[in-house]
C-alpha cells in the first residue's frame, strides 16, 4: 500500500484531512458521495482527494471500499502529533522508515538536523507533509537542511529514533527469526509431551504416576523439563529429565544452567534426545542418557562449540 501512496503527488493538507474525518465521524459514506462532498467543498480537493483517501487508509484511520468508514478517532487538538505518530509507526511496521530517514540523513549538534538532499525523492509527499506540520523546519542558514522542531525534539528522540533503529533490521530476517523461534518452541513442546507420555507408561504402576509433569512451562530456570520417578519404589519425584529434539543428526544446545543442574544431580539427571522425524512412529524409543554431565559434557567423544561469551569488566 505504501507504493500506491507514494505515487500520489500530494497526500493533502491538515484542513482537507480534518474536513474528511469530520464528515466520516457522522457515519459511513458511499465513496462517490464522499468524493462529491469533498470536491465541492471550499478545501480544494480536486487534485488531492485520492491522495488524502489513500493516506488515511494507509495509516488505518479509515477503511475504503464502496463505502468509506472511520476506523480511528483523531484528537484534533493534538492532530500534529497523532498523525505523525501514525506515519512513523506505519513506516517502521513495514520496515521502510530507515529508507526515509536514516543515519546519513540525520545529524546532531545543538539541534537535530535533517539533510533534505539525502532524503529519497520517493518519499517527497511524506517529507512535504511533515514540513506542513512543522515537524521539519527550514534552517535559515542552509536551504537544503531542515531542523526537527525544538518543541518536538524530545518526542523525536524518544519515539521516532528507536523506530528507525528497529526498521533497519531487514523484515525478512525478523520474520525468519520469529518463525524459527516459533518452530523451535513447537518442536520442543511436542518432544516434551512425547516424553511425558512415555514416562507415564513406564511408571504406570507407580501410585503417583499422574504427578509426573512438565515443569519447564512454569519454571524456566529449573534446568530440566520434566519431573518423574527413578523407579516404582521412589517415594518422591526424584528424576530430572531434560528433553532435546533433533532431526537427522544428533545435535542440541545445552545451556550453562542445564549443565550446572546436571552436574548437581548426577545419576538422577537424564537427557532424553527425541528424533522429531521418528516421533510419530509406533514403538519409537528416544535416546536416554543418564548422568549426561559425565557421559557428554566431560566426554571427549562429544564435540562442544561455544556459541557466545559473557564479558565483565574487572
Amino acid at each position: 500500500m505504501l507504493e500506491k501512496l507514494l505515487k500520489h503527488d500530494s497526500i493533502g493538507t491538515q484542513s482537507q484531512i480534518t474536513y474528511l474525518i469530520e464528515l466520516l465521524s457522522k457515519g459511513s459514506i458511499p465513496f462517490a458521495t464522499l468524493k462529491s462532498a469533498c470536491i465541492s467543498s471550499e478545501y480544494g480537493f480536486s487534485s488531492t482527494f485520492s491522495g488524502v483517501l489513500c493516506f488515511l487508509n494507509w495509516i488505518n484511520i479509515i477503511k475504503v471500499s464502496d463505502i468509506v468508514s472511520l476506523n480511528k478517532e483523531i484528537d484534533f487538538k493534538n492532530f500534529n502529533k497523532e498523525i505523525c505518530n501514525l506515519i512513523f509507526l506505519q513506516l517502521a511496521k513495514n520496515k521502510n522508515l530507515h529508507e526515509f530517514i536514516n543515519k546519513d540523513v540525520l545529524s546532531f549538534k545543538s539541534e537535530i538536523y535533517v539533510d533534505n538532499r539525502l532524503i529519497s525523492s520517493r518519499f517527497s509527499q511524506l517529507r512535504n507533509f511533515l514540513i506542513s506540520q512543522n515537524v521539519f523546519v527550514r534552517d535559515g542558514l542552509t536551504p537544503s537542511v531542515y531542523i526537527i522542531n525544538s518543541a518536538l525534539s524530545s518526542w523525536f528522540i524518544e519515539f521516532v529514533v528507536p523506530l528507525i533503529d528497529e526498521s533497519q533490521i531487514e523484515a525478512n530476517s525478523i520474520d525468519k527469526f520469529k518463525n524459527q523461534l516459533k518452530k523451535q518452541e513447537e518442536f520442543g513442546r511436542k518432544a516434551e509431551e512425547f516424553i511425558l507420555s512415555y514416562e507415564h507408561k513406564v511408571r504406570c504402576k507407580h501410585p503417583g504416576f499422574k504427578k509426573i509433569k512438565i515443569i519447564s512451562e512454569n519454571d524456566v530456570k529449573s534446568g530440566f523439563d520434566i519431573f518423574s520417578y527413578m523407579s516404582d519404589e521412589s517415594v518422591l519425584l526424584d528424576k530430572y529429565i531434560e528433553v532435546k529434539s533433533y532431526s537427522k543428526d544428533v545435535r542440541f544446545y545445552w545451556s550453562r544452567n542445564e549443565v550446572k543442574v546436571a552436574k548437581k544431580h548426577q545419576n538422577n539427571y537424564f537427557l532424553y534426545l527425541v528424533n522429531r522425524d521418528e516421533i510419530n512412529n509406533d514403538n519409537y524409543m528416544p535416546i536416554i542418557i543418564q548422568n549426561p554431565y559425565l557421559k557428554i559434557f566431560l566426554n571427549k567423544s562429544w564435540q562442544k562449540d561455544c556459541q557466545s561469551w559473557r564479558f565483565e569488566q574487572v
